[in-house]
């Protein structure tokens, strides 16, 4: 009998347009995956910037370790359904729309805001820490993070502005005309915020002080800019950045109250017996 001959089985390899078609494919992925990434590594340096500078505020380096991840999740989470909450009847329809949280327009900067300020609120009590001067030392670190994230713009693909005049534009992919890079003069000015901070810090102003300055220096920033990107405002400040101002100079009233009241409290309990009297 004849035994039969077994054939190996050729190795097919993808061709030139197969591979092409595949790197498309990943650089598609990629670029779909940037803004969550970008979003992830803000908060890796805002947290990891926090943590070293925890001495320098006096207060536990563990502690804000694990502070960094529950209020970056609560500030995400509070500034998507805040986004949302207009269009409610959409989302009941197709739930799967609240996970859609990048990109442009999918987060609200007052929901951010008010969500990171309910996170401070409940995790400081938990890992027992001071409120205000926790929050005053990411304050300090916060425009860090913001450079952080507006420098991503090129990984984004969302930096462009308005068309500029040379020399002060980028000729973007699908665009003929070079366009301001709104994102790039961001993170300049946040770089800069953040090194006033650290001056300022350094004087050891009152409570609340620098997170009152962080906020309100980013939010007057992007006020800024907006006359320089493609959906300009038609006031200087538009009503969510006017309201995350009104709520830093809020914080910087309770604080420097607080820190005026602890004042006076310490000046009566070591006011100086008068001999006399005696």
């Amino acid at each position: 009998s004849l035994t039969p001959v077994s054939t190996p089985m050729p190795i097919l390899m993808p061709g030139p347009l197969e591979m092409l078609g595949l790197l498309n494919t990943v650089l598609g992925l990629v670029l779909a995956a940037a803004p969550f990434v970008t979003l992830l590594l803000t908060a890796w340096v805002v947290g990891r910037s926090a943590e070293r500078g925890a001495s320098f505020a006096g207060l536990p380096r563990a502690a804000i370790a694990d502070l960094t991840m529950p209020v970056f999740i609560a500030a995400l989470a509070a500034a998507r359904i805040v986004q949302i909450l207009p269009a409610w009847r959409s989302v009941v329809a197709n739930p799967l729309d609240l996970l859609r949280f990048t990109g442009a327009g999918q987060l609200s900067p007052l929901g951010g805001t008010l969500g990171a300020c309910l996170g401070f609120l409940v995790f400081t009590r938990r890992y027992g820490l001071p409120l205000v001067r926790t929050v005053d030392l990411y304050g300090l670190v916060l425009p860090l993070g913001f450079a952080v994230y507006d420098g991503g713009c090129l990984v984004r693909g969302d930096c462009y502005g308005r068309v500029a005049p040379a020399p002060f534009g980028i000729i973007f992919p699908g665009f003929e005309l070079p366009h301001y890079p709104v994102g790039l003069y961001a993170a300049a000015l946040a770089l800069i915020l953040y090194a006033g901070l650290i001056v300022f810090a350094q004087r050891h102003p009152a409570p609340g002080y620098v997170a009152a300055a962080a906020v309100t220096g980013l939010a007057g920033s992007s006020a800024l800019l907006s006359p320089f990107r493609l959906a300009v405002s038609p006031t200087l400040l538009d009503g969510q950045q006017m309201m995350i101002v009104a709520l830093a100079l809020t914080v910087l009233l309770i604080s420097q109250a607080a820190w005026l009241w602890k004042a006076l409290r310490l000046s009566q309990q070591f006011r100086p017996v008068d001999k006399d009297a005696c």
